[in-house]
């Protein structure tokens, strides 16, 4: 009986290290227009839903938006940008424009764009330096102005469960060391 305990740890790191392998980054997190540079008041309200494979470059997002004060012009990933700070485009989310609700899904495998590499790109997302914008006439300063913005930050679980897995294998490892 001294074995089932040990072995339910290691089936479980077993189970979950191809969560690690994959090495996948989820975020999820709001839009609004008070995270724009400079702030600006909209009825608009949004939510990003993004997953990077860290391994494969490869890029997921849905998006939701509603009550735009204007039809969407476009939509982008920005960055390299802390939260406040503007910057370039590094990648058209290629939306539906002319609306002011709808949602917006796709992918990418990230490549060279505004002269950064595929693994710089994917380290600014991974790292908080980038930020999601959705584009109106509605905004203030219209002519296609940021009206809704998120920055992509990894979602505490993501790391939590990480550093989880890590300390289970830990104690697993001091554990059997000590039989």
């Amino acid at each position: 009986m001294k074995f089932f305990p040990a072995g339910i740890v290691f089936a479980g790191l077993l189970a979950t290290a191809a969560v690690v392998s994959a090495n996948v980054v989820v975020f999820n997190f709001p839009l609004s227009g008070d995270q724009e540079v400079p702030p600006v008041t909209t009825p608009a309200t949004g939510f990003a839903s993004v997953m990077l494979d860290m391994d494969s470059n490869f890029l997921t997002w849905d998006i939701s938006y509603q009550d735009l004060k204007a039809p969407l012009t476009g939509a982008h990933f920005h960055g390299p940008a802390d939260f406040g700070v503007n910057a370039s485009v590094l990648v058209n989310l290629f939306p539906t424009t002319g609306v002011t609700s709808g949602t917006i899904a796709g992918s990418t495998t990230l490549a060279e764009a505004q002269g950064f590499s595929a693994n710089e790109i994917r380290d600014f997302i991974a790292g908080g330096m980038t930020y999601i914008n959705l584009h109106s006439d509605g905004a203030q300063g219209g002519h296609g102005a940021g009206e809704l913005r998120g920055q992509v930050v990894p979602e505490p679980r993501t790391y939590g469960l990480m550093a989880g897995i890590l300390a289970l294998g830990a104690a697993f490892y001091w554990r059997r060391r000590r039989c």
